[in-house]
């Protein structure tokens, strides 16, 4: 999940105040308060992992078997363990989970968030055969009309940060405190007299895949557009 804070509307104020000032005061406020929000979201995104015994499909009898656990998403802690989060310049921060294969060639999270269909080859119909006398006949082999297996999709990011809104409320408001901090602290006015006006505060939930919350300017509101 990408968090990316946009500004609009600032440009009459920033001719009010000192510019130079307001902007460098901005990025150091907002910088400081997506370093905060950036290990929240990771937590957020832990707690989905965790809690999938809950929320998510259950494996399947094979998957229990191989894994000798019942918990959908969380058998070694993988998923739970990569999960994390990078501050990119001052108005950015990214959370998510980087589980790869041993080969480096599949992002698994991706694939137990989405979901797959795999074609049956010959190869896996021969690792079945393999996995029944390995399991003494726990697990059966393929049966030929099997033509595909399914991964059904668990979607932890989903669950964390589109179905509940609570975190996406939480960095919006956090942002407009950081804008507020920034015009109450902020430049020296050109020309004498006090600089004013009201930070910019992002409209409560709303957010969806491919989207950034883009923040009002001193007139306050703001809207989720497209990345």
């Amino acid at each position: 999940m990408i968090c990316d804070l946009e500004l609009e509307g600032f440009d009459t104020l920033k001719r009010v105040l000192n510019p130079t000032r307001f902007m460098s005061d901005l990025r150091k406020n907002v910088r400081a308060v997506n370093k905060t929000l950036s290990l929240e979201g990771q937590d957020v995104l832990r707690k989905s992992i965790h809690s999938a015994m809950g929320w998510a499909e259950p494996n399947s009898y094979v998957t229990m078997i191989l894994k000798g656990s019942s918990k959908p998403l969380t058998d070694n802690g993988d998923l739970w363990g990569n999960a994390g989060s990078t501050v990119i310049g001052s108005f950015q921060f990214i959370v998510g989970t980087n589980r790869v294969d041993d080969d480096k060639t599949h992002n698994l999270a991706w694939i137990l968030h989405q979901g797959v269909t795999i074609d049956v080859t010959d190869a896996m119909r021969r690792y079945f055969r393999y996995l029944c006398f390995k399991t003494n006949g726990a697990i059966l082999p393929l049966k030929n009309d099997t033509k595909s297996i399914v991964i059904p999709a668990r979607p932890f990011m989903t669950r964390a940060f589109i179905d509940d809104q609570s975190f996406i409320s939480k960095c919006s408001i956090q942002w407009r405190n950081a804008i507020d901090k920034t015009l109450r602290d902020g430049g020296s006015p050109k020309g004498g007299g006090k600089g004013g006006g009201k930070g910019g505060g992002g409209k409560k939930g709303g957010g969806h895949p491919g989207e950034v919350f883009k923040a009002g300017g001193a007139g306050g509101g703001g809207k989720w557009v497209p990345a």
